[in-house]
């Protein structure tokens, strides 16, 4: 099982906000917690009620804790800050996208999506890719997060194409996941360019 530390959530009253950090108070004490930009501006105005999940990093000139929104975005910080070069200012960033999504694209392979965050280039997202696609199951929330699959066998051939064309694997695997896989892979190809086509 995963550790988060020895403060799993703060509940209280959002005290303050700033560009990278939130305050709460709870109980007489004001917790200082760094989180993702896109999950500081959902918290709300100051006043507001708020519950953060947390990860508490210890290191010699100072105690850091990091807040999360979702377990799927705590565990995937976790993944992420054990990649040797990737801190938690790029995990933070990567989860700006949100957590679900940058799973997905970790899955799929989707390295533009992932280049999107900021503090990430193609470089670090490819590296990502690389070390965490396979460990995505291995945590609880990841695994019963709503993924996409990659494409059964007989797609694969269209899949291929589709990449070859200039599409991400993000996008050729969430445009195939909707047709059959016994498509013949010159209509399925034409299908998937259809739907991406037509995506606004």
């Amino acid at each position: 099982m995963a550790q988060w530390g020895v403060i799993y959530s703060v509940s209280g009253t959002l005290a303050h906000k700033d560009d990278d950090h939130a305050i709460v108070e709870a109980c007489g004490v004001g917790y200082q917690i760094s989180c993702a930009p896109a999950h500081l501006a959902r918290l709300g105005n100051c006043g507001t009620p708020v519950r953060i999940l947390t990860h508490l990093v210890h290191r010699e000139d100072a105690m850091i804790l990091y807040g999360f929104e979702t377990e799927v975005d705590r565990e995937l910080f976790l993944l992420l800050v054990g990649i040797n070069g990737i801190g938690a200012a790029k995990a933070l960033g990567l989860l700006n996208i949100g957590g679900i999504e940058a799973a997905a694209a970790i899955r799929t392979g989707d390295v533009r999506r992932l280049a999107q965050a900021p503090g990430i280039g193609a470089k670090i997202a490819q590296r990502i890719v690389l070390e965490l696609k396979g460990k995505l199951s291995g945590q609880p929330a990841l695994r019963a997060a709503d993924l996409p699959d990659p494409v059964p066998a007989a797609l694969e051939e269209a899949e291929l194409a589709l990449l070859s064309l200039g599409y991400t694997e993000g996008e050729a695997r969430t445009a195939l996941a909707r047709i059959p896989a016994s498509t013949p892979v010159e209509e399925a190809i034409r299908r998937a360019i259809v739907a991406l086509t037509d995506t606004p």
